[in-house]
């Protein structure tokens, strides 16, 4: 509570007026949001924390912890939880939070990536918590058969600007590209281009000296289909011995087209119990062999 007292002087000696006013405050110090939310982060034993998003609509951010998400407007000079516009949180395993413009509306939207099985660097998939008319929502990335707001190895590059994933094509799974249409105020996916492709290729050549360059898909319908059987058996079962059988599948035919590295990963990620990466590495040579 302060107390400002103005005096009015008139031209007169004898005669001096003295006015009391009384304003309530709740805080004589103006605090930095970025700051209060370094604060916020690490009282939270956050694991990650968003960028702030600035708007219209206010000032927002997100902290990633361990086992949940947690959602924050800035109001009155400190970050209010605001996490149940989140909805029901299902996902228990985040571990990175992505701050871009992926609307391109002038403002920041976050990118929540999270791990099955809680294991870093195995399968992951992702969603954009963003608002709508200062509504804030999950995004809905619309497929070629249905809409869904999470999806496969989401991830955005920065280089070209784009939203990318693995996710539904005209004839299958594939990589995608998710535009933001602001019409429906939806993502839609779109499938990458030859060129596009081709990258997926030479970046697994880089990372597995061995290997020979991939079939053309064409010519290896038979051996996409066989591998991408082998990880939705995989990725579906609960029973450890089906788990390990789909691997191993999958194993044989990695080893069939000579990318023997990549194999023994797999095999190292099984036998150690890591679901998850073992998954990963299927996914990735999914993508890297452009199968559709």
């Amino acid at each position: 509570m302060l107390a400002l007292g103005v005096a009015a002087c008139g031209s007169g000696q004898s005669s001096t007026t003295t006015t009391t006013t009384s304003l309530s405050v709740a805080s004589t110090e103006s605090k930095d949001p970025k700051i209060e939310l370094e604060a916020l982060a690490k009282s939270l034993n956050a694991v990650d924390y968003s960028r702030i998003s600035k708007s219209q609509c206010g000032r927002f951010s997100l902290v990633v912890q361990k086992t949940r998400v947690q959602f924050f407007q800035w109001l009155n000079n400190t970050w209010e939880n605001k996490s149940t516009l989140l909805g029901p949180d299902s996902e228990t395993d985040p571990f990175l939070v992505t701050t871009r413009d992926y609307t391109r509306d002038g403002s920041y939207e976050f990118l929540v990536s999270y791990s099955k099985d809680g294991q870093q660097g195995g399968h992951q998939f992702g969603g954009v918590f963003m608002h709508i008319d200062c509504e804030w929502q999950w995004a809905k990335f619309e497929g070629y058969y249905d809409t869904s707001e999470l999806l496969d190895l989401l991830t955005y590059d920065d280089t070209t600007r784009e939203l990318t994933a693995w996710g539904d094509g005209p004839d299958g799974r594939a990589d995608v590209v998710l535009v933001y249409n602001s019409q429906t105020n939806k993502f839609e996916a779109q499938t990458l281009s030859a060129d596009d492709a081709e990258f997926g290729t030479e970046q697994a050549n880089e990372e597995d000296s061995v290997a020979t360059s991939p079939p053309n898909t064409k010519s290896s319908s038979s051996t996409c289909a066989s591998l991408r059987s082998a990880y939705n058996e995989g990725s579906r079962t609960s029973d450890a011995y089906v788990f390990e059988s789909a691997m191993n599948d999958a194993v044989y035919i990695l080893r069939n087209v000579g990318w023997g590295s990549t194999a023994d990963s797999i095999v190292n990620f099984t036998l150690q119990g890591l679901r998850s990466a073992a998954l990963g590495g299927v996914a990735n040579n999914l993508r890297a062999y452009n199968c559709a």
